[in-house]
C-alpha cells in the first residue's frame, strides 16, 4: 500500500529524543509478527514499548550498531537496527552485519525500506 503523503522523508542516527517513538514503533512490530504467527512470535506485554525503548536505546553510540530513524515533518516514522553479529555455527558464518529490525509506521513507502536496508550495509562495509 503506497502512501499519498510526498513529504520527504529524512533518514539519520537515532537520537536519545528518539527512543520512545523507537520503543512504540518495536512493539508495533512485536505485535505484527505474533499476529501473523502466534506459535513462532512472542505477544506484546503492556512493557514491550519500554522495554524496547530501553534495549534500542542502550545501543545508542556504539560502533559496532546502527540505529537509524526515518523522520517525516519532525515525526519518527521509522527506523532500523543493525549490529556485527559474531560467529553463528549453525549458518556456518563468520562475523557479519545482521539487520535486525526495519519498522515503520504504516509501510510508508517501499523506497524508505529500501534506504533503510542500505545504509544499515555501512556496516559489513565498514569491516572490510
Amino acid at each position: 500500500m503506497a502512501s499519498s503523503d510526498t513529504t520527504a522523508i529524512a533518514i539519520r542516527p537515532a537520537a536519545r529524543a528518539d527512543v520512545a517513538a523507537i520503543g512504540r514503533l518495536g512493539a508495533l512490530l512485536v505485535r505484527l509478527h505474533h499476529d501473523l504467527d502466534g506459535k513462532r512470535f512472542i505477544a506484546a506485554t503492556p512493557g514491550t514499548e519500554q522495554g524496547y525503548a530501553a534495549f534500542l536505546g542502550a545501543h545508542l553510540g556504539r560502533s559496532d550498531v546502527v540505529v537509524l530513524v526515518a523522520e517525516r515533518q519532525g515525526e519518527v516514522v521509522g527506523y532500523a537496527w543493525a549490529g556485527v553479529e559474531g560467529y553463528h555455527y549453525m549458518s556456518l558464518r563468520g562475523p557479519a552485519a545482521e539487520r535486525n529490525d526495519v519498522a515503520q509506521r504504516l509501510f510508508a513507502s517501499v523506497g524508505f525500506r529500501r534506504t533503510m536496508i542500505e545504509m544499515t550495509r555501512e556496516l559489513d562495509d565498514s569491516e572490510d
